[in-house]
């Protein structure tokens, strides 16, 4: 993730979404981002957090480390509207108002993923690259598994990238995170491999951009 974040071409991010304060995603984000920074580079992640208690919590690490300088922690719900056309243009409005993400960090709850977040945001900001995380898990052996829309999308766009055919290379194909499942034991589920790996996509349109 910092690597991605750190890497020359990334300047406009988002992450989906940010969960309990400390060492996560964001923070990891975070951390190259604000290398680019250094540099002289304008660059942005954009997320957030419903839960008001962990948003707060997370400003203030985030304030601590100065990172609050390229991280927009949003503390709201997204997409509460819950209709597509709402959602795309609460999208373009407050996560990608410059144009095209450069990447967008996916980590969304395994047991429920509405599914007008993920197709707002992927047709709204259109990223160039998608990290994946949970890629390839077996959905369907946990709770409120009909709600799980983003690992079901997720495998589909690994079956299209896989055959070479789709908008997305790929180029990790869902290598270990070497952390588990999120409430793998409380859900009980018999999944015989609840390691979570990730996979990271690349758009084939793009060098084709220049917004």
């Amino acid at each position: 993730i910092r690597c991605l974040a750190e890497h020359p071409a990334t300047f406009r991010a988002a992450a989906l979404f940010y969960g309990r304060a400390g060492p996560n995603g964001v923070f990891s984000a975070a951390l190259g981002l604000r290398s680019r920074a250094a540099l002289g580079h304008r660059v942005r992640l954009v997320t957030a957090e419903a839960d008001e208690a962990r948003c707060a919590s997370g400003r203030l690490f985030l304030k601590r480390r100065r990172l609050d300088q390229v991280v927009q922690l949003r503390c709201e719900r997204c997409c509460a509207a819950g209709d597509m056309d709402t959602c795309s243009a609460e999208f373009s409005r407050n996560w990608c108002p410059d144009g095209r993400l450069d990447v967008l960090f996916m980590d969304l709850d395994i047991t429920f993923s509405p599914t007008h977040i993920h197709i707002s945001i992927l047709r709204t900001c259109r990223p160039r690259i998608i990290f994946a995380e949970s890629s390839g898990i077996r959905w369907w052996l946990y709770n409120y598994a009909r709600d799980t829309h983003w690992p079901q999308y997720e495998e589909k766009l690994h079956q299209l990238a896989s055959a070479g055919v789709g908008n997305f290379t790929l180029v990790v194909d869902q290598h270990w995170s070497n952390f588990d499942i999120p409430d793998a034991r409380i859900h009980h589920s018999t999944d015989p491999d609840p390691i979570r790996r990730f996979s990271i996509y690349h758009a084939l349109d793009y060098h084709k951009d220049a917004d």
